[in-house]
């Protein structure tokens, strides 16, 4: 009986191991979809602004927009040549980092991902909670073992 309680609690500790590792890479997995939809959705949000600032100061014919044209042409523009088609050129440009940028995020479906990974997160600690929550049974550890091997078919892309 003694044999049979340290087999099955040594069963237990490696489907422990094996929980904790699915829910470092799925956490691992996650972060990197966090790091990667803000850093898009803030190049979208950074371009866009600077592409809206500069239009708006073009149209007005502001400073900012004769100054940028200058800068790129060397010298003051006149009515709408060159130096003002280099401003519509870099508006263009920004506007263009800025739409791919959001596209990509919305391509990619990172908001989605994020909260499939939470999910995954939220079931493998269940299913580790539950494992210590009972007392070492062979049946709670075959329970387990099919509910990780569920989870882990569930959300498969998340796994490396």
């Amino acid at each position: 009986m003694a044999a049979l309680d340290h087999a099955l609690e040594l069963d237990r500790s490696r489907l422990q191991e094996r929980i904790q590792d699915s829910i470092l890479q799925v956490r691992r997995t996650a972060r990197r979809y966090r790091r990667t939809s803000t850093a898009l959705l803030l190049t979208g949000l950074l371009c866009g602004a600077a592409s809206t600032a500069l239009a708006g100061d073009a149209f007005r014919g502001g400073q900012l927009a004769a100054r940028t044209a200058q800068t790129t042409t060397g010298r003051a523009p006149s009515e709408l040549p060159r130096g003002w088609r280099n401003v519509c050129g870099i508006i263009a440009v920004l506007t263009l980092a800025g739409t791919l940028s959001t596209g990509t995020n919305s391509v990619l479906r990172l908001a989605e991902h994020q909260a499939k990974t939470a999910a995954c997160v939220a079931a493998l600690g269940a299913l580790q909670s539950d494992l210590y929550g009972e007392t070492v049974r062979e049946g709670a550890i075959d329970k387990a073992r099919h509910s990780l091997d569920t989870i882990r078919l569930t959300y498969d892309e998340y796994f490396p």
